[in-house]
């Protein structure tokens, strides 16, 4: 069964700075700072897919999706509370049909959620997807016409993880919810706890073409006291 390895990448460019506020406060990564040991990774990361470049983290995307074995593009934080929140804003570039980013939130490659701007046909969409034991089931495919960049949240309130979008960073819009207890090791057939984060993957259409990649601007995430 694949497991969670840490790694400290001691020989990559990537960085990735937080602001910390006192307790329960938000924790904001600008991503210009090396990265902390805090930060994790499916299996062994290549390296060459993560980098910075003006204070954004760029993720190349990966032709493996997050049940595959390999080395899919995934860097996420464990939460430090069962109440937490991430927001993000991405940037898709380069980008060819079934490239996509976005946040996720893993527990094993049998269970996962994923909330993406996906690449269909030339425009993008936001969807959520549930993973679950080889069965992915679209909860949210929402037509966003040509737009590049967006913002993302997810909010744990301890039942359910509850995800928004935002085009201007300032009015959030929810998509769906998913019951956490569905991402139990029990349901998912194994895990070492939820990892949240940011992930890139590539669609296979795209690969005499060059990689795809996403730039994150920031990362902030809100645990609950």
């Amino acid at each position: 069964m694949r497991h969670f390895v840490l790694y400290i990448l001691t020989l990559l460019c990537v960085a990735a700075g937080a602001a910390t506020g006192s307790d329960g406060q938000a924790k904001r990564y600008e991503f210009n700072q090396p990265l902390g040991s805090e930060w994790e990774y499916i299996n062994a990361p290549q390296t060459g897919r993560y980098n910075i470049g003006e204070g954004r983290l760029r993720l190349y995307g990966a032709t493996e999706d997050l049940d595959a074995n390999g080395c899919p593009t995934f860097v996420g934080l464990r939460p430090d509370s069962a109440g937490f929140s991430m927001t993000t804003k991405l940037f898709l570039f380069d980008t060819l049909d079934g490239d996509e980013a976005g946040l996720a939130v893993y527990q094993a490659p049998q269970g996962y959620v994923q909330c993406c701007l996906n690449n269909y046909r030339g425009t993008h969409r936001l969807k959520l997807r549930l993973t679950l034991r080889n069965v992915r089931t679209v909860l949210v495919d929402k037509p966003m016409g040509i737009v590049n960049n967006v913002w993302l949240r997810m909010e744990d309130d301890g039942q359910n993880y509850t995800f928004h979008y935002s085009t201007d960073g300032q009015r959030y819009h929810l998509l769906e919810s998913v019951d956490k207890s569905l991402l139990r090791p029990v349901v998912v057939g194994g895990g070492t706890g939820i990892v949240a984060g940011l992930y890139a993957y590539q669609g296979t259409t795209k690969l005499q073409a060059g990689p795809s990649y996403a730039d994150f601007d920031f990362l902030e995430v809100s645990n609950k006291e």
